[in-house]
């Protein structure tokens, strides 16, 4: 969800910067949609290790040993 969205806009902005033949907006563009990428993803794959525990008890009817 967070990525097509992301997506979305800055391909609107690559897109413009390549029919414009601005290289280095192009450039700057893809520079910048892989950083905000790049936190999105690093920021949800700690939220998934944090929560792995939680989320599989609360899965597995409360037994620890399977949120474990």
């Amino acid at each position: 969800m967070i990525g097509l969205s992301i997506a979305t806009v800055l391909f609107n902005r690559m897109a413009a910067a390549a029919d414009a033949k601005d290289r280095d907006g192009l450039v700057s563009s893809l520079s910048s949609s892989m950083r905000i990428t790049s936190v999105a993803t690093v920021f949800c794959m700690v939220a998934l290790i944090v929560y792995a525990g939680p989320l599989g008890m609360m899965f597995s009817g409360g037994i620890a040993a399977a949120g474990a």
